[in-house]
């Protein structure tokens, strides 16, 4: 299973843009937020985090948990899931700011400009002879807002994420 995601991952995300706006169609999530939000929760990429985050929790631990009475549905949301805080909060860094930041699929699946996003609502002020300049920097700024928040809130958490994901203890 985890030779399969690795090799998902080295497939291009044009190469199924066009099965995946299919699917969303005949589900009928074009141009809703349905269609905008439910399938980017997660990422390849995120899988792996996790998953290289996950083979570095030591099996002692769970081994004396399930010693002192704990299922494994306790294991995992009493032990293991705190001591993911910080992989965790890496992969909702990462997901937030590669979601808020996407034009393409917004762009594809929002055909109204009710359901554009801040992205592509940027780019209805180009014009073929003509920019708003002071309008586009004002609504890059407003854009860049609530991904600082999201770093700086999980700043602690990102940085321990990234130096100890992939480490084996």
């Amino acid at each position: 299973m985890f030779l399969a995601i690795l090799g998902m991952m080295m497939v291009p995300g044009q190469v199924v843009m066009v099965p995946t706006f299919i699917l969303l169609s005949k589900l009928g999530w074009v141009n809703t937020y349905k269609g905008l939000t439910i399938p980017f929760l997660t990422s390849l990429f995120g899988i792996f985090l996790m998953r290289q985050f996950f083979t570095t929790i030591p099996k002692a631990i769970e081994e004396s948990a399930m010693i002192d009475g704990l299922s494994r549905f306790g294991i995992f949301f009493r032990i293991v899931l705190p001591l993911a805080r910080p992989a965790l909060s890496t992969q909702f860094i990462l997901m937030f700011t590669g979601n808020w930041n996407s034009f393409l699929w917004p762009s594809l699946l929002a055909q109204s400009e009710e359901m554009y996003t801040l992205p592509v609502g940027l780019n209805s002020f180009y014009g073929q002879y003509y920019q708003f300049w002071d309008q586009v920097l004002a609504g890059v700024m407003i854009l860049s807002i609530p991904s600082i928040l999201i770093f700086l809130i999980f700043q602690k958490n990102f940085i321990k994420g990234i130096a100890t994901t992939g480490l084996k203890e």
